[in-house]
């Protein structure tokens, strides 16, 4: 479980993938590891397929829904809260 804001998005490298950049808050993701996000009132459902790991960022490739780049920046995820209770955007 971990939560994690999401600082970049686009186009994942197979159909019906999204790829996001995130900044890590607290905890570990891990493959396998479901959240959802929120377009308007839209739950979109991902779930983590291959994480890269560089000192720069953490890349999520995930299963799910692309609608455009940078499609949710600056949401936190919490992936032990499930649904809409782990999602919402930074307001500081």
């Amino acid at each position: 479980m971990a939560i994690f804001k999401i600082i970049a998005s686009r186009r994942g490298a197979e159909p019906d993938t999204a790829e996001f950049e995130v900044e890590p808050i607290s905890g570990e993701v891990v493959v396998g590891d479901e959240f959802q996000c929120l377009d308007t009132h839209h739950p979109i459902d991902y779930r983590v397929r291959v994480i890269q790991n560089s000192t720069a960022r953490i890349t999520l490739s995930c299963a799910g829904f692309y609608g455009y780049d940078d499609f949710f920046v600056g949401a936190i995820i919490d992936t032990s809260k499930k649904g809409r209770l782990g999602f919402r955007y930074d307001v500081a």
